[in-house]
């Protein structure tokens, strides 16, 4: 059957849709929100991470595209501590993770084509061709592309002394 293919393509567009997505799972304690009047603090490592000041309630992993840069990442951290009560994040690993693959095709590459140009079609099978002015068939050049997120685990921390009250 040849909707394999199709089917294959409905599924990398689905994974480019949610590309600007991010995702963010938490698992541990909740606290009433840190207010805004309190600085989240943010350690880049847990060797930076004062261990008889902070005490661990919980655990996020973060989804994101890959070109999230450090910034969006603490941003995300922060705001999300916040809402479950923590005194700070310390983020424990990022790695690029590869999701899958998808197929560029040459009129994806450039900018749209002009209305008079030549047009790009699909074969039954996914294939894309292109379709000159005299009516005939090209097969187009395509692209294979890797579509990769970063997983971002951290700690959200609390202040002992708030604990211990």
């Amino acid at each position: 059957m040849k909707t394999g293919k199709y089917f294959n393509g409905v599924f990398a567009l689905l994974m480019l849709a949610a590309a600007g997505c991010v995702n963010v799972e938490y698992t541990g304690q909740k606290f009433p929100a840190t207010p805004m009047s309190e600085k989240i603090e943010y350690f880049r490592e847990r060797k930076d991470m004062p261990q008889d000041v902070y005490r661990i309630i919980g655990r996020f992993v973060l989804t994101l595209q890959e070109d999230a840069d450090k910034y969006k990442i603490e941003e995300i951290l922060r705001k999300k501590g916040r809402e479950y009560g923590g005194d700070a994040v310390c983020v424990v690993s990022v790695e690029k993770v590869k999701i899958g693959t998808y197929t560029r095709n040459e009129d994806e590459f450039g900018a749209p084509a002009p209305a008079h140009s030549n047009q790009a079609r699909f074969k039954p099978d996914g294939a894309a061709v292109e379709i000159n002015s005299f009516g005939m068939q090209s097969s187009l050049k395509s692209e294979k592309t890797t579509v990769n997120r970063l997983i971002v685990k951290a700690l959200l921390l609390k202040k002992r002394s708030s604990l211990e009250d």
